[in-house]
């Protein structure tokens, strides 16, 4: 009995650790990081078929664009 109480202790524990990391890690996010990370990663390569997605890379907002 006492193990399985420290075991559900132990899992409680983790698991609010967790919520306290994601937590964080949500507030920190902006579409501006993910766009950024996502070119971070991104191999060079253009994709071969969109599926009618808005472009990887939206050059207006980064100021490469025909000026308005």
């Amino acid at each position: 009995m006492a193990t399985a109480k420290g075991e559900a202790e132990s899992i409680l524990v983790v698991a609010q650790g967790q919520a306290k990391a994601n937590d964080a890690l949500s507030r920190s996010i902006s579409p501006i990081l993910v766009e950024y990370k996502g070119i971070e990663k991104w191999n060079g390569i253009l994709p071969q078929f969109t599926g009618g997605v808005v472009p990887f890379v939206d050059l207006g907002k980064m100021g490469g664009g025909p000026k308005k």
